[in-house]
């Protein structure tokens, strides 16, 4: 099995959570991000929305992120390969740790400066399917000082890990475990979030 994926499944199956700066390969970073920049300069990107069915609305200074999910954009060699990556990947936890994913939905999204997400869980009733939660960030020369961080805390509301969107860092988690926000950006923040899912 791919070294990569045998710490994150021990990490995972000992804290819920896991994050590395190495789990994909430094060309598909620079792909990726370059797919992500030539959607953003067609004015692919629309603005997240929060809620279900007809209460689906936009609140910005709640969530603040516009997005596109992969589903949308046609087969890019970037995304082909990230989504190639993360089937193995899911296949491995389906097989070490019986996750019992059978699927898997992402979106790019661009958190504009002054922007963030309030803290919420990724699994509740209006997404009972989500099983894990990943993001891989795509902002190169990122700092501290310029905001956007992930607070990631228990059911308990105790502090389990701040992360540093920079560039490279991917981090997944149990969806129904871990309350998380996006502390507002000072600068634009780009990441590729998605979920592991049940049918």
């Amino acid at each position: 099995m791919d070294p990569a994926f045998i710490a994150a499944i021990d990490h995972l199956r000992e804290c819920g959570w896991y994050s590395s700066d190495h789990f994909f390969d430094a060309n598909l970073l620079e792909e990726l991000r370059s797919t992500l920049l030539s959607l953003k300069d067609k004015d692919a990107f629309v603005p997240a929305k929060i809620g279900k069915g007809a209460k689906r609305k936009r609140i910005p200074q709640v969530r603040g992120d516009w997005i596109r999910w992969l589903s949308q954009i046609g087969d890019f060699p970037s995304t082909k390969a990230y989504l190639e990556r993360i089937d193995q990947f899911r296949l491995a936890l389906n097989r070490e740790v019986f996750l019992g994913a059978s699927e898997y939905e992402s979106h790019f999204a661009i958190y504009p400066a002054n922007t963030g997400y309030k803290k919420h869980l990724d699994r509740h009733r209006d997404t009972p399917h989500r099983i894990l939660t990943t993001t891989l960030y795509l902002n190169k020369d990122y700092t501290p000082e310029q905001g956007g961080q992930l607070d990631i805390e228990d059911l308990q509301r105790n502090p389990v890990a701040t992360v540093l969107p920079s560039w490279g860092t991917f981090v997944c988690f149990a969806s129904a475990e871990f309350p998380h926000q996006v502390r507002a950006t000072k600068v634009e923040r780009y990441s590729l979030t998605g979920w592991m899912r049940s049918s």
